[in-house]
């Protein structure tokens, strides 16, 4: 049995392969995030697999009778190519794969995941990282479809995500965040017993949670960092023109200049490390929330909140047409 999960980010996916699968893989004899696979899922998000690279992936899922891969990598950060990854995910995996999908409220995961952007460098005012679809395709002309600048907000469907699915693989998953903690899909997918089910809520439950946003005062001084940056004539490299780096680098065949990336990493991990363990915990309290006046598309947040209200703890889509 293959099982995929593929996002969305922002949705306790650090929390579930740090903590919860692990036990799960523990319980039932599952491969969990084999090395080998990951690598080569991200050889393909870079710059693609060759064909010796494809046989040797579908080698690695043929071995294993009974795995899963997590990765919120794979359903694409930036809704505006949901439906490329999800034909990727289709070629990948196949049609038998069961996926697993996370959401959360709208409005609660754009804020997640504009300051996740934060974290990764991407130092943006709110007003210009949430865009509408006409401003979204005249900006995404000048920019790498890698890199994640901004996120076309009328494109963030999350109904539409889901059929997308539905209409290509055979059983489909979908998890509200609240309903995560309960681990009902995770029971249903894998036959859990009652003792086996308690003990990945409590795992869950008991988990120190990964990935903690910033909280206002660390957004603020975030900023002024960065305007001390452009006064001397630096910027904040971002993990996506980090990784484009990478990708040229794989391109070319040259080796990964590692002296820069670990001075890049610890830099940003330092920082991120001073911001979270001592000013978020000492001075700076205060939870970040986005201005009232961007523009979030409030029709469309609605319509995904009455879809998201209508899941209970999870929801299985079966698609008849691709039983066989």
């Amino acid at each position: 049995m293959i099982v995929v999960h593929i996002g969305l980010g922002k949705t306790s996916t650090s929390t579930l392969q740090g903590y919860v699968y692990p036990k799960l893989a523990e319980l039932k004899n599952i491969i969990f995030n084999d090395k080998k696979i990951i690598k080569l899922l991200e050889v393909d998000r870079l710059i693609g697999l060759s064909d010796k690279e494809i046989l040797n992936f579908n080698n690695l899922i043929k071995t294993y009778s009974n795995i899963l891969v997590s990765s919120e990598e794979l359903v694409n950060w930036n809704p505006h190519f949901w439906e490329m990854a999800a034909n990727r995910n289709l070629e990948l995996f196949g049609k038998h794969a069961k996926i697993i999908i996370t959401v959360r409220d709208p409005y609660e995961y754009y804020q997640s995941i504009y300051v996740q952007k934060i974290h990764e460098g991407n130092i943006i005012l709110p007003d210009n990282f949430f865009v509408n679809s006409k401003t979204y395709n005249l900006l995404n002309k000048f920019i790498n479809n890698k890199v994640m600048k901004f996120i076309d907000v009328d494109s963030f469907d999350i109904e539409k995500l889901i059929k997308l699915y539905q209409s290509k693989f055979k059983v489909v998953y979908v998890v509200p965040m609240h309903g995560i903690s309960k681990m009902d899909f995770l029971k249903e997918i894998y036959s859990l017993s009652n003792i086996e089910h308690d003990n990945l809520i409590n795992i869950y439950k008991n988990s120190s949670h990964k990935n903690i946003s910033y909280k206002k005062l660390s957004i603020k001084l975030t900023f002024l960092r960065e305007k001390f940056f452009n006064i001397i004539g630096a910027t904040t490299i971002n993990s996506d023109e980090n990784m484009l780096k990478k990708s040229q680098n794989l391109i070319s065949g040259l080796p990964e200049k590692k002296n820069i990336n670990k001075i890049f990493f610890a830099q940003k991990l330092t920082w991120r490390y001073f911001m979270n363990k001592i000013i978020d915990k000492s001075i700076g309290k205060e939870k970040f929330c986005l201005p009232n006046n961007i523009y979030l598309n409030k029709i469309l947040i609605e319509k995904n909140r009455v879809y998201l209200n209508s899941l209970g703890s999870f929801k299985k889509y079966v698609n008849h047409k691709l039983l066989i």
